[in-house]
């Protein structure tokens, strides 16, 4: 339950987050990575702004899964293996990238 409750309300904040805060945080939306289940908004990378970046409290077989999942599709992605755990992407144009 403890996990469940995390994972929903980690959901619920990035939602929250992307559309309040949109053009101050730097959170978008992105196309390749919504597929409607854990990875709805990423956020530019402060120092790097070619990097995307998912937090998601899904467990680790989840993530690989995504993770499988978004290198099929031809996005370069690894994960950090701290929980929660944290997407990194590279090589995404930016005409894939669309604002709230």
């Amino acid at each position: 339950m403890k996990s469940s409750w995390a994972y929903n309300n980690g959901k619920r904040q990035l939602k929250e987050v992307a559309s309040k805060d949109a053009p101050l945080t730097g959170w978008v939306k992105i196309g390749k990575i919504e597929a409607g289940d854990l990875f709805r908004y990423a956020e530019r990378n402060k120092h790097d702004r070619s990097k995307l970046v998912v937090k998601t409290y899904a467990n680790k077989t989840q993530v690989f899964k995504k993770i499988k999942e978004l290198q099929n599709n031809g996005i370069n992605c690894w994960m950090r293996l701290n929980y929660p755990f944290v997407i990194e992407a590279i090589d995404i144009k930016l005409n894939e990238v669309t604002n709230d």
